[in-house]
């Protein structure tokens, strides 16, 4: 047994009375459903190809500008924000349980039909905002595009078969929806049709220190050189904590190797046999688990998920949407924590800001951007 194996024993042993398992045996069902509803980090094409000073902005102005912006450590920051605490139940939808959601009277997960009126389709229309996974047929061409399509004809025997993938859409239907998204939606006018249960749990900033203390490695990482090692491990730290809470146990498998012929049949015709692979004088066998241990937080990952794309969403029709004008910019790409934009201007932010929004957006652009008005705050 490992040395944290036997730690993690020990502290069930002497711990037994005192823990409290956030999803237990009673309430296994929720594992399922966030099993079901993991909806990953988005990576969006919008547009295949710019240039400054060649290519147009939506068919009319030259761009004259792309800019990258990448949001610094995203997945920390939502680590470090309200995580759902304590044992998680489900409840239950009751009239007035999404005003109750907007009151902050209680926290968690809302199970539910959600759509985009027709009357704000355009507005979301270059980001449809929300994201749920569905069967995708990569053998149509009338879904994936003509362009998806040639590409996939011509991988031959490797060409993508039709699976489950991370779509945007105009609606949801059963989908959880953690509280602060569903705040987002709610306020930008996105209609909730039909409510099922709710998945119900205390609120707290329970890492918020681990936070804190990664951000500052890193930072002292940046201000001093001899330190980088330091710092760059501590990213992998911050990293891990988070990667590892969403890791499907379900597709771990067993690796054997036999070069005897009998051991080798024997293998292959066990129930728990999965694949083959011949090597030069014996055999790589995958076997499935014939059991699972799923210790890992689910829900700590798809609450880091539903806290990312606000921000990502935030960005786009809060920021960038809000302040300029839609014929003076075009999303290239993005994927969660970063964004490549075309602009019709050298300087944007000195040039294209929408007139009557100058004011606010001086008072505001710290909200969005890293502080630059003193030499101490450029390096936060």
């Amino acid at each position: 047994m490992s040395l944290s194996g036997f730690r993690f024993k020990k502290l069930l042993e002497f711990n037994a009375d005192r823990l409290v398992y956030s999803i237990d045996r009673e309430e296994k069902d929720i594992y399922s459903k966030m099993k079901a509803n993991i909806a990953g980090r988005p990576s969006i094409i919008f547009n295949r190809y710019a240039k400054r000073n060649e290519t147009k902005i939506r068919g009319d102005k030259i761009c004259k500008k792309i800019v990258g912006y990448d949001a610094n450590a995203l997945y920390l920051w939502a680590l470090g924000n309200e995580m759902l605490c304590g044992r998680l139940t489900t409840i239950e939808a009751y009239p007035g349980i999404v005003e109750d959601i907007k009151a902050d009277k209680i926290f968690g997960f809302l199970e539910c039909d959600i759509h985009t009126p027709e009357r704000l389709k355009e507005y979301f229309s270059e980001m449809t905002p929300i994201f749920k996974n569905t069967l995708i047929d990569c053998t149509d061409e009338t879904i994936i595009g003509s362009h998806m399509y040639e590409y996939n004809q011509t991988r031959g025997k490797s060409r993508s078969k039709p699976a489950r993938k991370l779509i945007g859409s105009y609606f949801g239907e059963k989908i959880l929806i953690y509280a602060p998204l569903l705040k987002w939606y709610l306020a930008h006018g996105i209609e909730i049709k039909k409510t099922y249960s709710f998945i119900k749990a205390n609120s707290h900033k329970a890492f918020a220190s681990f936070m804190d203390a990664v951000s500052s490695a890193r930072r002292v990482g940046d201000e001093d050189k001899s330190k980088s090692m330091i710092a760059e491990m501590i990213k992998l730290v911050g990293n891990s904590a988070f990667g590892r809470s969403g890791m499907d146990m379900s597709k771990h498998k067993q690796v054997k190797y036999e070069s005897k012929e009998t051991k080798i049949k024997s293998r292959i015709e066990h129930f728990t046999f999965h694949g083959l692979e011949e090597l030069n004088d014996s055999c790589e066998i995958t076997m499935k688990k014939r059991s699972l241990n799923n210790k890992n937080p689910i829900h700590l990952s798809i609450a880091i998920y539903q806290l990312a794309k606000p921000r990502m969403l935030e960005f786009y029709y809060d920021c960038i949407d809000f302040y300029f004008d839609r014929s003076d910019f075009q999303y290239e790409e993005m994927d969660t924590d970063s964004a490549y934009i075309a602009f019709s201007c050298n300087k944007p932010f000195q040039e294209c800001i929408k007139p009557e929004l100058r004011e606010h957006y001086e008072q505001h652009k710290y909200d969005w951007f890293p502080r630059d008005d003193t030499k101490e705050k450029c390096s936060i």
